[in-house]
């Protein structure tokens, strides 16, 4: 035989063993995994559970993001939620097929528990659970991990607003199937930072979590014999409102102490009439800012609404009486106060820092020239009220209109000082 023969046999022999070993390779992965599905859920049943009593740990939520609404009273919480079960149904071999240890698989193939929002505030607000795949192992275990928006009630106190904290519950469980049927397994609590979603900070909210725990809680209805359990999840929110120091705090503050210059001027300058209004209308609208702020709410009115509508009082306290301590400084006076008024308002002057007030009042008077030239540049009705007793006369109700200034400002000011410690929870 040829060399050439050779190799030609050799050729030949090596083209019929690579045809055989091609032949005995196990299928590709994908008709594996089809292989797998077909045999799994020819005969599943979704309808029925997996277990006479099915008994899902519930590892809690995934918080992304966190709202409380204070017009509604109704926190809402978007999470992904943490439900995993054993399913004896949807075991399998691995090396049966070819390596295949998991599946995703559609909500709608597989059985899943009806979670609800027990303590939703409406109806479309009770089943708000995304209808994403499950993971499912070859060992029958199956995870679920759905994203939720869950809605429910919570009644906000909004006394310390807007430094408020609130306590809020969410609770969630199955609708139909009671603890005979559907059990749950609260795990060990993760780390708190898995729970709030730290990586994230969560920086578009405005509440940050400051507590979340969950909790299993068995109960009874009216409607039913059975006991029902389901997962309460308790949350304690902080409102962040970095904005409100100086959107809210400094014009509190400010405004106080505005309303305690209209004091600090002289008995008879006209000013004070026009600054007293002017704070008036500006108290006025800062109660209407904050009302708008916060709105109309159930719960107890917010401390700030009451400084501020408290401020406006005070305001409009200290306008009327700038207008009668004006009048009692300008207007004429034919006689002085009587002696027994006149000795205890010396000596309360004296008291006050005014000692020497009278004195500064009559240095400010007009000379004898300056007098007598208003004697013949008046008509005569007036000329006769310009003497000496209406000079005494009007030095004496300046004093006592400066005495009741003096007053008023440290009353307004232990006022003001009482406000700020009485609110100082929310300033």
């Amino acid at each position: 035989m040829s060399p050439l023969s050779y190799v030609f046999f050799g050729v030949f022999g090596l083209l019929v063993i690579c045809s055989a070993v091609t032949s005995e390779e196990s299928p590709p992965w994908p008709r594996m995994e089809e292989q797998l599905r077909k045999d799994l859920f020819s005969n599943y049943d979704k309808n029925v559970r997996p277990n006479n009593t099915t008994i899902i740990s519930f590892n809690g939520p995934f918080i992304r993001d966190v709202q409380l609404d204070d017009k509604t009273n109704a926190i809402e919480m978007f999470c992904w939620l943490n439900f995993q079960w054993q399913d004896d149904r949807l075991k399998w071999d691995v090396a049966k097929y070819g390596g295949v240890d998991l599946l995703s698989v559609p909500v709608d193939m597989l059985w899943s528990p009806d979670i609800t929002t027990y303590n939703a505030p409406s109806v479309d607000d009770i089943r708000v659970i995304d209808d994403q795949p499950m993971v499912v192992r070859s060992t029958g275990s199956v995870l679920w991990v759905p994203p939720a928006k869950l809605r429910s009630s919570c009644a906000a106190d909004l006394r310390l607003w807007p430094r408020d904290t609130h306590a809020c519950n969410i609770t969630v469980g199955s609708w139909t199937q009671s603890a005979l049927m559907v059990d749950f397994d609260i795990q060990s609590p993760p780390e708190f930072k898995f729970w709030t979603g730290k990586e994230s900070n969560m920086t578009g909210s405005t509440w940050e979590v400051l507590e979340a725990n969950s909790t299993r809680e068995p109960k009874t209805y009216p409607c039913c014999p059975e006991v029902y359990v389901d997962v309460a999840l308790s949350l304690r929110l902080r409102r962040h409102a970095p904005s409100s120091t100086t959107t809210i705090f400094v014009p509190a503050v400010c405004l106080s102490l505005l309303t305690l210059i209209v004091f600090l001027l002289p008995p008879s300058a006209g000013e004070k009439v026009t600054i007293g209004g002017f704070c008036l209308v500006l108290d006025l609208i800062f109660l209407i800012y904050v009302s708008s702020v916060i709105g109309v709410t159930r719960s107890t009115t917010p401390l700030l609404v009451k400084l501020s509508c408290q401020q406006f009082v005070l305001a409009s306290i200290s306008l009327m009486v700038s207008v009668q301590v004006l009048r009692l400084a300008r207007g004429p006076r034919s006689t002085g106060l009587s002696s027994c008024i006149r000795r205890p308002l010396s000596a309360l002057a004296s008291c006050l820092f005014l000692g020497n007030y009278g004195a500064m009042v009559k240095n400010d008077h007009p000379s004898p020239k300056d007098d007598l030239k208003k004697h013949y540049d008046q008509p005569p009705q007036y000329s006769q009220l310009s003497g000496s007793s209406e000079t005494t006369g009007r030095d004496d109700y300046v004093v006592l209109a400066a005495v009741v200034d003096r007053l008023l400002f440290l009353l307004f000011l232990a006022l003001c000082l009482n406000n700020v410690i009485r609110f100082w929870s929310v300033l």
